[in-house]
């Protein structure tokens, strides 16, 4: 009996060592509760890795940031040989989208196969100095075709959290030129060499990659909106982006310029545009044997 009450003693002030060892050796403070263990599936939930696809339009327009031409004016002004630049044409993109969350903010990287358009036109008149009546007006019009491999990477903050997710963005690019051609065509009215009023002429096209650099460099922000579906997040974003290199090959201007007859010169210019694209992605991470998504 002794040995028993002994044994049952030392196995209390065990269990009471253990409990002392738990406790804080500060006192406690009223309203303060101690030190929770992190939990680890909370943790887990913060982050999350997304991979799908992406694809969508852009309308792009050129800036002009300097103004050229094969013509030098000797009786009028050289801003009447500037061209006037088309407003925003329509293009698209399409490519992966992998992103990488964390409570609320998300890193995202988005390599795609794009193609902006871009055009301006060239305005001529030729009047007559001993007869006013024998004009020759010619009109040409420059479509551009640019395609691109871009790389844009955005930082996302989400303004809502659950299955309908807000976000605002801001990002940069890097464009490598793949591609790029030229459309030109002409009409005009011809009152000076025999020509009875106006004629119109066919398109023609040309290859011209030597008149643009193979870089394109900009900022861009946007905003957009997640929608989780069970595993599957649809998403929607519209973006602005704007170049900060002229895309022009200076060097190449006049020498490599198929259409130098016409008295086009490209101009030094950059691009801007606006992006409007959808998205399917699809979660690299669960938390259960029934595969539910971290969120």
């Amino acid at each position: 009996m002794k040995k028993l009450l002994f044994f049952i003693l030392c196995a209390l002030l065990f269990l009471g060592a253990e409990t002392m060892a738990q406790k804080s050796p500060y006192p406690k403070k009223k309203g303060e509760g101690y030190g929770k263990r992190p939990d680890r599936k909370s943790q887990f939930l913060k982050t999350q890795w997304w991979l799908g696809f992406i694809a969508g339009g852009n309308f792009t327009q050129a800036i002009s940031q300097e103004s050229y031409s094969g013509y030098v004016p000797v009786n009028y002004h050289p801003s009447d040989l500037e061209k006037s630049y088309d407003s925003f044409l329509g293009g698209g993109q399409a490519g992966i989208s992998v992103t990488f969350y964390h409570r609320g903010f998300s890193f995202v990287f988005e390599p795609q196969f794009r193609i902006q358009k871009f055009g301006y036109e060239n305005n001529y008149l030729w009047t007559s100095e001993t007869d006013g009546s024998n004009t020759l007006e010619l009109n040409y019009h420059h479509l551009h075709q640019l395609q691109y491999v871009d790389m844009p990477v955005f930082v996302r903050y989400d303004l809502m959290s659950g299955k309908f997710r807000p976000y605002v963005q801001f990002g940069g690019y890097y464009s490598h030129l793949i591609d790029a051609k030229k459309t030109v065509s002409n009409n005009g009215t011809d009152m000076a060499s025999g020509g009875t009023g106006p004629f119109e002429n066919q398109e023609v096209t040309f290859g011209v990659d030597d008149l643009f650099i193979k870089s394109n460099l900009g900022w861009a922000a946007g905003a957009g909106v997640n929608y989780d579906v069970w595993n599957v997040r649809l998403t929607l974003n519209i973006v602005y982006r704007s170049g900060i290199n002229v895309i022009t090959n200076a060097g190449n201007r006049y020498s490599e310029n198929p259409v130098a007859g016409t008295g086009d010169a490209m101009d030094d210019i950059t691009l801007q545009s606006v992006d409007i694209s959808i998205g399917c992605v699809f979660p690299l991470r669960f938390i259960s044997s029934n595969l539910k998504a971290v969120e």
